[in-house]
């Protein structure tokens, strides 16, 4: 399954890079008729697909044709995520750079994938400027329970967590924040990759996302500013 599915993550991101060269394309592209393909839907979280909305089918052309309506580049998959809230899954991030807005979608090999999440105010590489992940007051069990779909026995600080996991060999991918509007943080190393979640509301940072299968794959070439100029 894994090679797989870095197949086709690699056939979307190349099929991706060529459309978009070849047809000279802007990003700003609002209604519907103005899109550069007008057949398919906008961006992810409004494509529908048997009766689901934020779905497309597990088609190649297809997800391409939606990136390329979207202007968002494949930015980094993860193979085997798990959480409480949606189970097992490999996830695909794909990342507007003009925007600064991504989108989290779940391929469960069921023939679609599914936008499970989306994220703004992105930082890449590093901790954002986020008030609540500089916080090192008091965090409380009762902090930690405000926060669903969680794995029990892990909260804290986002500074205590983050510290021990870059101790021990994990780097930091990305930051933002979620559609609930608390802050995600990627973190990967060690053939692990860990997503912390910390609450907006009381600053307690849990572990939500749990891969063992592997590093979190970081397209860092498709969202260079140069890169993203060049196609204008």
């Amino acid at each position: 399954m894994r090679k797989e599915f870095m197949k086709a993550a690699k056939r979307v991101g190349t099929f991706l890079t060529v459309g978009l060269l070849a047809l000279g394309l802007s990003f700003n592209a609002q209604a519907q008729n103005d899109l550069p393909l007008p057949s398919f839907p906008a961006n992810f979280e409004v494509a529908e697909y048997r009766g689901q909305k934020g779905c497309v089918p597990d088609d190649s052309d297809y997800i391409t044709a939606v990136s390329i309506n979207s202007g968002a580049f494949l930015k980094g998959t993860q193979l085997v995520m798990q959480s409480p809230k949606d189970g097992k899954y490999n996830e695909v991030f794909y990342y507007n750079y003009l925007l600064d807005e991504g989108y989290l979608l779940s391929d469960k090999q069921d023939g679609k994938l599914c936008v499970i999440d989306k994220v703004t105010n992105l930082s890449f590489g590093t901790a954002g400027t986020f008030n609540h992940v500089v916080f090192d007051g008091e965090i409380t069990k009762s902090h930690c329970d405000q926060t669903p779909y969680r794995f029990e026995g892990v909260c804290g600080s986002f500074n205590s967590l983050s510290a021990k996991l870059t101790a021990n060999g994990f780097d930091l991918q990305w930051q933002g924040l979620d559609s609930d509007g608390n802050i995600k943080t990627l973190l990967s190393g060690n053939n692990k990759t860990y997503v912390l979640t910390t609450n907006t509301n009381n600053n307690a940072t849990v572990l939500t996302k749990v891969s063992t299968h592997g590093e979190y794959i970081n397209y860092e070439d498709k969202n260079a500013p140069g890169f993203v100029a060049a196609l204008k």
